[in-house]
């Protein structure tokens, strides 16, 4: 009896976790986000969102590649060289490549194309946008980690990119280190944007969004989706074939 409990269950589980994948799951989640986004008034350009869910209505799973969606940060960020008093307006502009493997197989990585691309515009103010600085950042995918003459998480942080190679001739920019970080979608990698670069002493929004009941459920579904094999790798009975803990975390020496 139990036995078949065991067995009704876990394939229930195995049918929300192939369904939370289905666009008609996915695009939901996209359009509350858009309405959050006019909700809060969030300055930007987010029309990425709305090409990525036209695209969606033509697929069975999630498949998408988008550019510029693009975040405006209209004050300084503590820390940031030059200085913020200096450069206190800040665009975040996000390129993202997602596909679903079709069928959703269980202890495999089911993100078969992925690619999270950060470039971050720094101006003199909204207005005085001359003379600007550069900075970018890329979350990669490493498919044969352990073939790699460096160490390569399976997925990692990356700071730099083409744009920062012909800026001047005295900035170095090192293909290492990489740094061990979970894959994120559209909506986790807005979650990551408005939690990194907005002050929420000055951005009240920040804080409203996060306590926001959609928001969370929205959020809660991504981290479902991506996250939630991903951390198993850190569960000595962890049976996951991609998400081990040698992959994603290759330092750690059991």
């Amino acid at each position: 009896m139990y036995k078949r409990f065991y067995t009704f269950f876990k394939n229930i589980f195995r049918k929300n976790n192939m369904d939370i994948w289905k666009n008609q799951f996915y695009i939901k989640d996209l359009e509350i986000l858009q309405t959050l986004i006019t909700k809060y008034e969030i300055e930007g350009n987010f029309k990425a969102i709305e090409d990525v869910i036209e695209d969606l209505r033509k697929k069975a799973f999630v498949d998408y590649e988008f550019s510029n969606l693009e975040f405006a940060v209209n004050g300084g960020i503590p820390g940031t060289l030059p200085s913020s008093e200096t450069f206190n307006y800040c665009v975040i502009k996000l390129d993202n490549k997602v596909a679903i493997t079709n069928p959703i197989t269980p202890n495999i990585d089911n993100l078969h194309i992925y690619t999270l691309d950060f470039r971050i515009e720094l101006y003199k103010s909204k207005r005085n946008k001359a003379e600007p600085r550069y900075s970018s950042w890329h979350l990669d995918k490493e498919n044969n980690p352990e073939n790699c003459k460096y160490t390569h998480p399976y997925y990692h942080f990356q700071f730099g990119g083409k744009k920062l190679e012909y800026i001047e001739e005295s900035l170095g920019v090192l293909s290492s280190p990489r740094i061990p970080h979970p894959p994120m979608d559209i909506i986790l990698a807005f979650h990551f944007v408005i939690n990194n670069f907005y002050n929420n002493k000055t951005f009240q929004f920040v804080k409203d969004i996060l306590n926001d009941p959609d928001y969370i459920r929205i959020l809660k579904n991504s981290q479902d989706r991506i996250w939630v094999d991903y951390f198993k790798a850190f569960h000595p009975k962890n049976i996951h074939r991609n998400y081990s803990l040698e992959k994603v975390f290759p330092l750690y020496l059991k």
